[in-house]
C-alpha cells in the first residue's frame, strides 16, 4: 500500500495548484535506458481516478499510482519534497528515487 507524505516546501507548492473536485495527482513510474544501467522516470500529473488504483492522501492532496508504477516503485512510504532548482524530489526512507520531477497539469 502507497503512503506520502509532504515536506513543508511541498506541500507549499502543490497549495497554488487548483484542483478540481474529482482530480487527484498521479505519479507514474517507467524504466527507462539499457546497455550498462538502467533508470527510473517518474511523471506528476493531474488525473483522475481509476478504480485499481492505489490512492494516499497527505496534507489534503489525494495522490493516485497504478499497479505498474507500484512495482516499478515497490511499496513503501514515499516523501515528495520541493526545491527552487530542482523542482519536485520522490524518496523512500533508503533513496532518492527521482528528481527534478515537474507537475503537469
Amino acid at each position: 500500500m502507497m503512503m506520502m507524505l509532504l515536506t513543508e516546501r511541498c506541500s507549499h507548492q502543490l497549495s497554488k495548484v487548483q484542483l478540481a473536485k474529482d482530480s487527484y495527482i498521479r505519479l507514474s513510474a517507467e524504466y527507462e535506458g539499457g546497455g550498462c544501467g538502467c533508470s527510473v522516470a517518474v511523471q506528476m500529473k493531474v488525473d483522475e481516478r481509476i478504480s485499481e488504483d492505489e490512492c494516499s492522501v497527505a496534507n489534503g492532496i489525494s495522490f493516485l499510482m497504478d499497479k505498474h508504477s507500484q512495482a516499478v516503485l515497490g511499496d513503501s512510504v514515499f516523501e515528495l519534497d520541493f526545491k527552487d532548482h530542482l523542482g519536485y524530489v520522490l524518496k523512500t526512507p533508503n533513496e532518492t528515487l527521482a528528481y527534478g520531477i515537474r507537475l503537469e497539469q
